[in-house]
């Protein structure tokens, strides 16, 4: 149950290795020699292993499997489709538990003869999570190869990129341990009033055999962190003595009255009739603390497992995770209205689910979704990812919480303070489940200001846009500049962030500025170049500021004009006008393959801010996956979101403004780049 709370249910195991592997196999010289009918005691072994692995207990696997090669010899081992079998287990057993370094040593051997996809990805994903970014950029290229166009492939060579460039970190968090972790598991914090809940095994330090590991950890109970003399989180209790009974408890919300808390359990725990059964599937209950009694909510089943509970801002509606039948693979994200006696469990759709696993959601109080995945690309095992809200019950525009909130091994269980700045996750990054706390020192907000100006005769350029994206994110922000060429917008200080500087007539200038400081504010002139040619030339270039001097390069490319893509008041459906620009756009691609494109995407200014900026996400979905119909790969189309930053027509605030003024706002601008 320990790899169940922690990863949630894993898709099931691997088939039996096809003969086409097989032959390739049998003329390694690593076992050429292994070809002897194994013992009887390495037989027992391997099935004693084989069913751990299949109850997930993946560290009984390994030690099995592991003594079991071990005790071959020249006269006795394995044939090479078992021996090869035994290797693939090993590797995946090593990789689902988290240690991806023993994990690469096996799928170095698995793979001189395993050639299927899944089994390239895999071993991806592990160099991936030690730091191999080149040696994992390579596996993605020949997966890639096999399955042409998969987007979560795309992802992670993505991702081998940025993290290569020092992009896959945010430096405005600070992260450090907590001082109520133990040697044994810690996980899933949650906030209580002062204090913290969290799931812990510390029960059971005394159930290990001394010199050992407690492999088979035992179960874990509710506690609650709070503040010592010393102000520290020091002060351990267990709470709730009627929510911890047998078996495993989990995940918890807590509702703002504190009166009710919402908690991860099994159906052992709670029903003495499916204890008699030996069914353990995880369920969420609901704990009335005035009553000290449990119930178990209606969506329950013994025939999957829910778990993780967290609650809106408002606390009519309940998210959490389940391997339920019609998912999308995995644990999935669903959502439950609380207030509704005829509600049923909705999953939350394609942004966020995928065929792997979605596990341990919080919503933030603006309505941010958090939530670990272990399919996403990410740094490795679970990542922690946030999607932004879309209307009242979508989600959209991905992120990666990026490093230090990610690493190569198991992140997940984010929670935070009510403003963000505070909070905690849990991690597996020093070897066990551990919670960290983290605050985002790097959150004030600072001016980004200055003047962009004609290079040869220092005027001031009017309606210049200025966009600002931080680093590794896909969420910017996009001003033009006044009359006299100045311009301002807020940022996040310590943030590293790029700008890009266009103007009609003038070479686009990029620039990359890697420690943003107070001075960026004061006298930050932006020179422009007129442009020579007919076509559009893009400079790239560092920050004028003296710690960003770098020079960069141009390039000149000819390129055509393509119309606005324009959409319906709330929808994102791409209407039959833009669909005849939009096929002439992907002739355009695919006649021009060293073409890129870059979808930028708004909306008219109706609404809330963040309904339109996940409004801009789906629109540039929209249009993206068509062009993909088209036969033009992901990794040619850009996307950017702005909502209603920058506004086509400048009456959409006036009562007046008709709609076809409207209508220009929510667009999708299009231009070709290099």
């Amino acid at each position: 149950m320990r790899v169940l709370f922690h990863l949630s249910v894993i898709s099931e195991m691997m088939k039996h290795l096809s003969l086409s592997f097989l032959v390739l196999f049998v003329g390694s010289t690593c076992l050429a020699q292994v070809t002897i009918k194994p013992k009887p005691s390495q037989v027992l072994l391997v099935r004693n292993a084989d069913n751990a692995f299949t109850a997930k207990h993946y560290a009984l696997a390994i030690a099995s499997y592991e003594e079991a090669l071990s005790k071959s010899t020249d006269k006795r081992g394995f044939m090479p489709e078992e021996y090869l079998r035994i290797n693939h287990r090993l590797a995946e057993a090593h990789r689902l538990s988290g240690n991806n370094r023993n994990a690469v040593g096996y799928y170095a051997i698995v793979t001189k003869a395993d050639k299927r996809p899944e089994t390239t990805l895999n071993y991806g994903r592990a160099l991936l999570a030690v730091g191999q970014y080149t040696e994992a950029n390579a596996q993605f290229i020949t997966y890639l190869g096999a399955v042409p166009n998969d987007p979560i492939a795309e992802g992670l060579i993505r991702v081998c990129q940025q993290a290569k460039e020092g992009e896959m970190r945010t430096a405005s968090v600070d992260v450090q341990s907590v001082p109520f972790n133990t040697s044994l598991a810690e996980f899933a914090p949650s906030y209580f009033g002062q204090g913290v809940l969290f799931a812990s095994a510390r029960k059971g330090r005394c159930k290990a055999a001394k010199g050992k590991t407690n492999i088979a950890s035992s179960d874990t109970d509710i506690y609650l962190a709070l503040p010592g003399s010393d102000g520290q989180m020091s002060r351990v209790e267990k709470f709730g003595k009627c929510m911890n009974g047998k078996g495993d408890q989990g995940a918890t919300a807590v509702s703002k009255d504190l009166k009710t808390v919402y908690y991860t359990t099994s159906m052992k725990s709670l029903s003495c009739k499916e204890a008699r059964k030996g069914l353990n599937t995880l369920v969420i209950a609901k704990y009335d603390r005035g009553t000290g009694k449990s119930e178990l909510l209606p969506f329950n089943s013994n025939a999957f497992n829910t778990a993780h509970p967290t609650l809106s801002e408002d606390g009519s509606m309940l998210y959490f995770a389940s391997d339920r039948a019609g998912g999308k693979g995995g644990m999935d994200l669903y959502s439950y209205a609380l207030n509704d006696t005829a509600a049923k469990p909705i999953n939350l759709g394609d942004v966020v689910n995928t065929k792997g696993n979605e596990v341990f959601p919080y919503i933030a109080a603006e309505g941010d979704l958090y939530f670990a995945s272990d399919a996403h690309p990410g740094l490795g095992g679970l990542d922690l990812f946030v999607v932004h809200p879309v209307g009242e019950s979508d989600f959209g525009m991905l992120e990666n919480l990026k490093a230090p909130f990610n690493s190569g091994m198991d992140d997940f269980g984010y929670t935070a303070s009510a403003t963000g700045e505070l909070g905690y996750f849990s991690s597996k990054r020093d070897g066990n489940d551990d919670i960290f706390a983290f605050s985002r020192s790097g959150s004030t907000p600072m001016e980004y200001a200055g003047f962009v100006k004609d290079a040869v005769t220092g005027v001031g350029i009017p309606n210049v846009k200025v966009e600002v994206v931080p680093v590794g994110s896909m969420r910017g922000q996009l001003v033009k500049t006044a009359t006299d060429g100045s311009f301002a917008m807020e940022i996040r200080a310590k943030q590293p962030f790029n700008a890009e500087i266009t103007a009609e007539g003038y070479d686009t200038r990029k620039l990359k500025i890697n420690s943003p400081s107070r001075q960026l504010a004061r006298e930050n002139e932006l020179l422009l170049t007129k442009k020579t040619g007919d076509g559009a030339t893009t400079t790239t270039a560092s920050s004028t500021t003296s710690s960003n001097s770098e020079q960069g390069s141009t390039t000149t490319t000819y390129t055509k004009a393509f119309s606005n893509l324009l959409f319906e008041k709330n929808k994102w459906t791409v209407l039959p006008e833009s669909r005849a620009t939009l096929d002439q756009l992907a002739e355009y691609l695919n006649a021009n393959k060293d073409l890129r494109i870059e979808l930028s995407a708004f909306t008219d200014s109706q609404g809330p801010e963040l309904y339109n900026l996940g409004l801009s996400v789906k629109r540039a979905d929209a249009a993206s996956k068509y062009l993909s119909n088209k036969g033009i790969a992901g990794d040619r189309i850009t996307s950017k979101f702005y909502g209603f930053e920058l506004l086509a027509a400048n009456c959409d605030n006036d009562p007046a403004c008709i709609e076809a003024a409207r209508k220009e706002n929510r667009r999708i601008e299009i231009r070709i780049i290099q």
